[in-house]
């Protein structure tokens, strides 16, 4: 089974990467590419916004990957929504998130992302594909 090109938003990543990643071991992981030791790559492209703001851009933060989780195999993937206005030091809305994937050595990689949704006219969220 392959998805090709679909538009997910970050609860919809989430739970594609629990349906793909749990029981597999990381291979490589990318802002773009994770690749398992089944041969499943998930490919993930960005959505592009607008040119003259920040609205429509997406954003997807996994920098915390490190070749020694390739040993180990992701026993889960949890959601985790937020936002945060600075000024007043609140946490409300479901734009920016993050997921924490559970690893078998009890190591966390933490995926922080916002689907880039700003005022709606651009397009939001990641444009994956699976391949196998």
């Amino acid at each position: 089974m392959s998805y090709i090109g679909e538009n997910y938003d970050s609860w919809e990543l989430a739970n594609l990467m629990q349906k793909e990643l749990v029981g597999h071991r990381i291979v490589a992981m990318t802002e773009e590419v994770i690749k398992l030791d089944n041969g499943v790559t998930l490919n993930i492209q960005l959505n592009e916004g607008c040119g003259g703001c920040s609205s429509g851009w997406s954003e997807l933060d996994v920098v915390n990957f490190d070749k020694k989780y390739s040993e180990a195999a992701v026993m889960n993937v949890v959601y985790e929504s937020y936002y945060t206005d600075k000024e007043k030091n609140k946490n409300y809305g479901q734009d920016e998130f993050k997921i924490f994937i559970y690893l078998v050595n009890k190591e966390v990689i933490e995926i922080d992302g916002d689907e880039g949704v700003g005022n709606g006219y651009y397009g939001s969220g990641f444009w994956v594909s699976v391949t196998r």
